[in-house]
This record gives C-alpha cells, structure tokens and sequence, in this order.
C-alpha cells in the first residue's frame, strides 16, 4: 500500500490542479476528491479558487482637477480560469495589484476629490464609482483568468504636499 501513495493526489474543495506531463499540458483535475496519478514526468500547479482579497494604501493619484490626492481601496476576486492563472501571467497577484494601481489612477483622474455641485465626485458617490472601477479593472485582468467581486475605495486624503500649501494659504 506505501508504494500506492506516491500515485495518489488529493484536490480540496475550491481547488483546482493543473497537471502537466514532461512539461506539456495533460489535464485539469476541477472536481475535489483523491486520484491516482502516476508521478513520472507529471508536474503539479495548484490554484485556490477562492476569494482573494488585496488592498492598495496610499497610492498617490491626481484628481480630475490635477489635485493630488492619496487613495487607497480593497479588491476581492476570484480565480475564474486556473490555466490563464497560472501560464497568462508571471504572478496573478502581482498582476492584479498593478492592476489596481492603475484603475485607481484613472478613476480618480475623471472625478473631482470634493464637492463638486450636482456633479459626481469621489467623497459623494461611492456606489456609482466602485461600479465603474470594476468595469474598468475586469478587461485588464482577463488574462490572467481572475474575476473581480467588488472595488471599493476605503480612504481618501489630499496629501501632506497640498495640505501644507492650503494651510500657507489661509
């Protein structure tokens, strides 16, 4: 029975395996449970299916009104596709964090940080602006085969350059 337990793979719920046979791909395994798969030549890549949070403090940004402001936001995603996962991109974390970054940058840069009359702004509208940060996030993550659950943005400050400048203003 020991010499069994080398061909044997668990897959935990959540969890998909990506098997590739002297480096070639040979198959997915996407159901939980134990299978026996013989060792040579196979190479195993796991990816958890679950939600993946990542947070981005304190990225400096400028408004719509070349403002700069710090922000900072939460993603929650999940991996949708293993195989992009894992061979789209060098590191579907790092990937998606850089991302982020971006989308930040280019949300803000159609806002104004305060109050703007009747306009939209990104201290009032909170819904319609994480609703748009996803949209704009989703397509630049395809391929590394995640899917974005929510965006939002958690702080929002005018950095310590500006504030400095409105405090000699006054």
């Amino acid at each position: 029975l020991s010499c069994c337990s080398n061909f044997r793979m668990i897959v935990k719920p959540s969890e998909e395996v990506i098997l590739l046979h002297w480096g070639k791909f040979f198959g997915v395994i996407r159901y939980p449970g134990m299978y026996y798969v013989s060792p040579i030549g196979i190479e195993q890549y796991r990816v958890s299916l679950r939600q993946h949070t990542t947070e981005r403090n304190g990225v400096k940004v400028s408004d719509r009104d070349a403002v700069p402001v710090r922000v900072s936001g939460v993603v929650v995603y999940r991996i949708k596709h293993a195989m992009h996962a894992m061979f789209g991109c060098d590191s579907y974390t790092e990937a998606v964090k850089d991302q982020v970054d971006l989308t930040l940058k280019e949300i803000c840069s159609e806002y104004p940080f305060g109050l703007a009359g009747e306009q939209p702004s990104l201290r009032t509208n909170h819904h319609m602006i994480n609703t748009r940060m996803i949209e704009l996030l989703q397509p630049k993550v395809e391929y590394c085969g995640v899917e974005i659950k929510s965006f939002a943005l958690t702080e929002m400050s005018v950095t310590d350059e500006m504030q400095g400048a409105m405090l000699a203003k006054s």
